[in-house]
């Protein structure tokens, strides 16, 4: 079963895994701009389709204007144009989203992720003037948000439609974890943006009712099985896309999903080598049991791997 790929002209549509990185800090809590060109060029040399840099898990509420720029100039300069680059604008206010839409346009960003606001509970229209009046404002390609766990607001299928026909929102994060909620979504507006995962767990369901790719946390720990099972999804190897779903994905994903995200996930990528220094405060790192455990899964995941490759 092969994608439909939509097109808005010679726009960037968001399609494969995409990966959501974490900003790395130093020692002394500060951005690790050498850090961010080590974990780009990783998931670049793992064959990712994409990175998002100062979303949801790279921390954007713990940093500055000035470092969620200057972490998007960094990544940038790493990709070198290989893959695109996505800018997390996540603001409470229209005004601010506008402002950071702006830089990234300014930057050379591929497109910019959009969340819905949050903390201030917006009326339906007034979501739908968020973003309207940013793609009003800039020419850059927008993917929505929705994220209702942490903005407290679903998007629904009313919204979704109105906003699919702006011509520059080109696809939709989706972290909505009911199927049926997303099987209708993607009925009413699969066909001009293409619907991604917003939680790694859910990507090959979501797949199977027209989904077309994962806005990931878990290719942090390694990017080459989540891009075999892109893979294999794309070639209609059902057995293969389940096993690294349910033997790999799934395990890993549960163990790093705990309080205090991202800095679970921060000790994971420590733990595979790949380390991004700590999460600022008030996030707390695991205690040594959660660690244990979630040592235990990595190890299982990749003796699981490397048995099954």
């Amino acid at each position: 079963m092969k994608r439909k790929v939509p097109s808005k002209s010679a726009r960037y549509i968001p399609e494969g895994i995409i990966t959501a990185l974490v900003t790395p800090f130093n020692s002394e809590g500060e951005l690790d701009e050498s850090g961010i060109r080590r974990l780009v060029n990783w998931q670049i040399e793992g064959g990712i389709h994409g990175v998002v840099i100062t979303a949801g898990c790279g921390e954007f509420v713990n940093l500055n204007d000035n470092e969620r720029k200057r972490a998007l100039r960094v990544a940038l300069e790493a990709a070198d144009g290989r893959v695109p680059i996505i800018a997390g604008v996540l603001a409470a206010t229209t005004r601010h989203a506008v402002e950071l839409a702006k830089y990234a346009e300014t930057a050379g960003a591929s497109a910019v992720l959009v969340s819905t606001p949050y903390y201030i509970n917006p009326s339906t229209e007034g979501i739908y003037q968020h973003y309207a009046v940013i793609a009003e404002k800039t020419t850059i390609p927008i993917i929505l948000y929705n994220n209702p766990p942490r903005t407290k607001f679903d998007l629904d299928v009313s919204i979704l439609d109105r906003l699919a026909d702006i011509p520059t929102v080109v696809g939709l994060k989706e972290c909505q974890r009911d199927m049926g909620f997303v099987a209708e979504r993607i009925h009413v507006v699969g066909d001009r943006i293409p619907v991604l995962s917003g939680d790694d767990d859910i990507t090959v369901p979501m797949y199977l009712l027209g989904g077309q790719g994962d806005i990931a946390i878990t290719a942090q720990l390694a990017p080459e099985p989540f891009i075999e099972m892109w893979d294999a999804l794309e070639s209609n190897d059902w057995s293969r896309a389940f096993d690294i779903h349910f033997n790999f994905l799934r395990p890993l994903f549960w163990s790093i999903m705990l309080q205090n995200h991202p800095a679970p996930l921060k000790k994971a990528m420590e733990l595979v080598g790949h380390p991004a220094g700590p999460a600022r405060e008030p996030l707390q790192p695991p205690p040594p049991e959660v660690v244990s455990r979630m040592q235990q899964a990595i190890d299982q995941a990749k003796g699981w791997y490397s048995n099954s490759s």
